[in-house]
Formats: structure tokens, sequence, C-alpha cells
């Protein structure tokens, strides 16, 4: 009889697991149902615009965007330690300092959307920093070249601070604004300005476009400003094909990537994605994470977006999501 009950209470037991992975499944089951619906709605909408959707194309929270801003100056300060070879001439770094366009302790106990602010949600918000380097060349005799370097970090911090996230890319507005202070710095100073602009949530197609055009070339580029562009998340840089100049220091301010790493990746990704695409007609980010680091996986998942010419939009409660 005592073998009868133990058996009983392992068949009770087994029945009770069943059917409690039973309800594990109908759960997740539900919540791909409920993922699928927000999804559709958000792809009907994007069917109905004329104009291609960049508005809320990408997701920053704080965490990400303050790793950003302190790999991107880091970066280039580490590159900017010794001699530089720009156009064939050996250039030395006469002066470097790093500032902020933002003090973030102010913000500590302010009340937002998220909450009353800690000091570690403050230290996570971004500063918006950027560094300053003079560039002269090493020549003996004769005139020499001289070149003024400002690497500059651009987020809408104000999102950050009340949202805790930024999903846009940045508009020809916000650029702009960098653009017009370092033209005029550079034509007080009688220099070259080279503007590397660093955005962790991209940059509007207008921008790429304003910057690559023949109009900026004719308007801007003369020796008063060069500009480069660099999409933090995608690690692609932008700047005017007839600028002789952004093009040397483009080598200073270009990513650091591992061809191996991302090459594995994007055979991954692409796969994934395109099994995605046939079968549903879409593909979220965060299914994707299998196929290597968070970064990498990011990247690699706008790329086939604007390669086929797909849409990638954030998507409350999902992530980001690329849509036909």
């Amino acid at each position: 009889l005592e073998e009868v009950s133990e058996e009983f209470q392992r068949v009770k037991e087994m029945e009770a697991a069943v059917k409690q992975k039973e309800k594990e499944l109908t759960e997740k089951e539900n919540e791909l149902a409920v993922r699928e619906e927000i999804i559709q709605k958000e792809i009907e909408k994007i069917r109905n615009l004329k104009e291609k959707v960049e508005k809320g194309s990408r997701f920053i929270d704080r965490g990400r965007v303050k790793q950003y801003e302190m790999n991107f100056i880091g970066r280039i300060e580490r590159k900017l330690r010794d001699e530089v070879r720009l156009s064939g001439k050996t250039f030395k770094i006469e002066s470097i300092k790093e500032n902020k366009e933002i003090d973030i302790t102010k913000f500590i106990g302010m009340k937002t959307r998220t909450g009353i602010l800690g000091e570690k949600d403050v230290k996570n918000i971004p500063e918006n920093r950027y560094l300053i380097a003079k560039l002269v060349e090493k020549k003996l005799i004769g005139a020499k070249d001289r070149y003024t370097l400002k690497a500059v970090f651009a987020s809408r911090v104000d999102r950050y601070v009340e949202m805790g996230f930024d999903t846009d890319p940045l508009e020809l507005n916000d650029v702009n604004a960098y653009m017009v202070d370092a033209r005029d710095e550079a034509r007080q100073s009688g220099e070259t300005v080279v503007l590397c602009l660093a955005s962790p949530t991209g940059f509007e197609e207008a921008v790429r476009e304003h910057i690559s055009s023949d109009d900026f070339h004719r308007n801007f580029l003369s020796r008063y400003l060069s500009v480069i562009l660099i999409d933090l998340e995608t690690n692609m840089m932008f700047y005017n094909p007839n600028d002789e100049v952004a093009g040397e220091f483009a080598k200073i301010c270009e990513m650091e990537i591992d061809n191996e790493k991302m090459a594995r990746i994007e055979r991954c990704v692409g796969e994934a994605v395109k099994e995605e695409m046939a079968a549903k007609g879409y593909a979220v980010l965060d299914d994707l994470m299998k196929c290597g680091d968070e970064s990498t996986v990011r990247a690699t998942f706008y790329k086939v977006a604007e390669k086929n010419g797909w849409n990638v939009k954030y998507v409350e409660g999902v992530g980001l999501v690329m849509m036909k």
C-alpha cells in the first residue's frame, strides 16, 4: 500500500507539472498574440503614410547613451595622444581639452515622467561632451598647416532626463546649430575647423543628403569648415565626398570594427530576418540577439533594413521592429 501511495503521489505531481507547463505555454501564446496585434497596427500605420517614416526609428536608453558618449570621447582622445598623418603630412597635437555642454548634477532630485531622478539615474544622462584638439604641421621652415578638430557628442539631453530614452534621429535643425557655431569659431581663428558630430540616434536622411550635396560643398565647404557625421548606432559615417579634409580626418573619427565578427553576425542576422519576413512580414530586434553581442546585432539590424528599403520602428511594449 505504501508503494501504491508513493506512485499515486508521483502521478499527481506529474499532472500538476504538466498543467503548469500548459498554463505557461498558454500565457506565452497570449503574449505573442498581443505582440502580433500591436505590430500589425504599426505596420498598417506605416503603410498609410506616403513618405518614408524616420520618426521613432531608434531606441536608445540612458545606460546605452552614456556608454556611447564615453566610448566616443575616449576613442578620439586615444587617437590624438601621438602625432597623426594627414594628406601625407605629419601633425603634432598642440593642445587638447575636453568639456561638456550640460551640467547633469542639476537634474538630481528632479521629478520626471519616470519618477524622481536619483544620483544613479543622473550619472547615466549624457552631458554632450566634446573634445577640441589643435593640430599643427611638423615643419622646420615655411608656413605650417593648422587645424582644429572639434569632436562633439550630440544628443537630446532633455529627452533622456524626462523620458529616459530617445527614439528619433537628429534633424537638420539640430545639426545646423553645431555647424553654425563651428563655422563662426573658424572664422574668428582664421583656421579650418573640422566638426566631427556623433549622434547616438543617427541622422535623418535629409541631414545626410544635405551634407553630401553640391550645394553644401559650394556654400559651407571652404577653408573654414569641414563636417563629419557619425551614427554611433550603425557605425556609419557621412561627409561630403568633395571635401578632402573631411576624408582625411575621417580616419581619426571612424569607429573601430572587428570585421570578422561583423561578417559572422551579419550572416546570422540576415538569414534570421529573411525567415521572419517570409513568415510574418516583420522582424523584432530582441529575437535576433542569439546572433551575437547586442551592439553589433543592432548595427546590422539597421543595415539590413536600409539595404532592403524596409522601415525600423520603435513599438512600445515590443521594442525595435523591422517592417516591410
